[in-house]
């Protein structure tokens, strides 16, 4: 008996990873759970980074509210949420903690 198994090709490990997520996880509640604490992780960690850029990384208060492109922000921080949402929704059994 060899300890050293084939290799599976892309089509057996993309079939593999298929079959271990139901479609019932995304039901569940510890998959929402984990679906919104990663996406106001990623919204308040964009929303951030977006403000400190926009403000060319001068104190805010230096700059003042006005000076932040509030649009830009706002649009920023809503993709990568999105994106956030995506990322859970491929990975289904890993948001839920399975």
């Amino acid at each position: 008996m060899s300890l050293i198994s084939e290799p599976e090709t892309h089509g057996e490990r993309t079939t593999k990873l298929a079959s271990d997520q139901s479609d019932s996880t995304i039901w569940t509640a510890p998959f929402w759970r984990g679906t919104g604490e990663r996406a106001l992780k990623t919204a308040t960690q964009v929303a951030v980074a977006a403000i400190t850029v926009s403000t060319g990384a001068d104190l805010i208060p230096a700059v003042g509210v006005e000076g932040i492109n509030w649009a830009g922000v706002a649009s920023v921080t809503a993709v990568a949420t999105i994106l956030s949402l995506f990322t859970s929704l491929g990975n289904a059994s890993f948001t839920a903690g399975r």
